[in-house]
């Protein structure tokens, strides 16, 4: 209602020097502003949806860890069976994410292949190049841009497969041995 406010009083978390306050809109959170008490006041103020809060992606934590890992455009990238992920920009760690999401945020990726298939390596070049069992892949943004998660394309290129001898690349070529 015009006019109305609410006012939001918490405990203070151990360590923090300052809090985001987020208020949703439908299934959205967005920023609505910041403090260094451990108090707000919501005089109406409308969500910022550009600014969300982050997500964790949990789905490494555990025993199921990554096989393959190379780096490419400042994100590191892993895979696990089908699966690849690859860390938010200028991190190693990082793997989360917004919603909605932003350029720098993770990506999270499952191979689509004629059959189940696992990957062998990753290897970094002009474009990334995933070598599974019995499929070659490239990834390539979509418009020729730095790869982000709206612009993330896997397309298969060959399907050869790849032994578990590790990869080698002569000037711009790449050479690996057949999995057959």
């Amino acid at each position: 209602v015009s006019g109305s406010s609410n006012q939001i009083i918490w405990t203070a978390a151990t360590g923090a020097d300052q809090y985001r306050v987020y208020k949703s809109k439908t299934v959205v959170f967005g920023d609505i502003g910041d403090t260094e008490n451990t108090s707000f006041l919501d005089e109406n103020i409308g969500p910022d949806l550009s600014i969300t809060p982050v997500i964790a992606d949990t789905s490494l934590d555990g025993d199921d860890n990554p096989s393959v890992l190379a780096y490419f455009e400042q994100r590191l990238c892993l895979a696990n069976q089908q699966t690849l992920w690859m860390t938010r920009t200028g991190t190693e760690r990082d793997l989360s994410y917004h919603l909605p999401v932003i350029d720098t945020d993770r990506i999270k990726f499952t191979l689509q292949a004629r059959d189940v298939t696992t990957v062998r390596h990753i290897v970094p070049m002009d474009n990334l190049v995933i070598l599974t069992d019995s499929t070659e892949f490239v990834v390539t943004p979509v418009n020729n841009d730095a790869i982000t998660p709206d612009s993330f394309r896997a397309r298969p290129v060959s399907f050869v497969g790849a032994n578990t001898v590790r990869p080698v690349v002569v000037n711009n070529s790449l050479v690996f041995c057949a999995a057959r």
